[in-house]
């Protein structure tokens, strides 16, 4: 409706300023306005909204890149939670949320937690019929694993790997393999690592 096509547009503008902010490193900066967001969609729609997910996405990655992961941890929780409560459940919107709260749970050393929500994620856009040529991405990813440098002792340099992969590709399954694949590298489990594209 035409209110919520002016709150999406109002709410594009927040983001703009708010990764303004965080681009440049001023994650302190962002991290009100993220909740002003959050507060503003909680007032006109309840708690337990949809419209909830996307400012809680963006307020956990916040307050993880400020390294208050406890902080940055029930807000997923709360995200996680309020997706499982939805009548519209399992959605790609649903990966979305699950992938950058084990994003989050990774930096924080919560590898399990992380795992699970990598896994759950992925078997969301194979059952979704998203997935576009699963088997095809997991071999592909397994050469790119191969041929770039996974030194995870240098942590910008396996950034940096992340970003080139990334930067290759917008489906979510590909991008999820490849979170699951670092996560298990920061584990030094590189084999399994290597593994990780047979999940499908």
């Amino acid at each position: 409706n035409k209110n919520r096509s002016k709150d999406c547009t109002i709410n594009l503008e927040i983001t703009n300023l708010a990764m303004f902010y965080e681009n440049t490193g001023q994650y302190t900066a962002s991290e009100p306005i993220y909740r002003t967001w959050l507060t503003n969609e909680e007032r006109k729609y309840g708690p337990n909204h949809r419209y909830l997910l996307s400012p809680l996405e963006r307020l956990s990655s916040n307050l993880a890149r400020q390294g208050r992961f406890k902080e940055a941890e029930k807000v997923c929780s709360r995200a996680v939670e309020l997706c499982s409560k939805s009548t519209f459940k399992d959605t790609l919107m649903d990966v979305d949320v699950l992938d950058i709260c084990a994003n989050v749970y990774t930096e924080s050393g919560n590898y399990e937690t992380a795992e699970r929500m990598y896994k759950q994620a992925i078997s969301i856009i194979e059952k979704s019929g998203e997935a576009q040529g699963i088997s095809d991405l997991i071999t592909h990813y397994s050469k790119v694993a191969g041929e770039l440098d996974w030194r995870i002792e240098n942590k910008n340099n396996c950034t940096h790997n992340f970003d080139r992969i990334t930067e290759w590709t917008f489906h979510p399954e590909t991008r999820i393999l490849n979170d699951l694949a670092i996560l298990y590298q920061k584990q030094r489990k590189y084999k399994q690592a290597q593994l990780t594209y047979e999940l499908a």
